[in-house]
């Protein structure tokens, strides 16, 4: 029996990812995680995130510093 409740909650979780990439896509064209937004615009991921030299000041307007 936890043998399959486990399967199942696979399927559900598989299920859920692949809605979730697919909303991801739909409204940044990008599906993979982190997929960072900040004060509702899109930065991209990490590497994105990490080269932004203006990052203190995207935290500053949206008033997370």
């Amino acid at each position: 029996v936890i043998s399959l409740l486990n399967q199942s909650l696979n399927g559900v979780i598989a299920e859920e990812g692949a809605a979730i990439q697919s909303a991801l896509a739909e409204i940044s064209s990008q599906r993979t995680v982190p997929n960072i937004f900040i004060n509702k615009k899109h930065i991209g991921g990490n590497s994105d995130l990490q080269g932004k030299k203006d990052l203190k000041d995207l935290l500053k307007e949206a008033g997370a510093i």
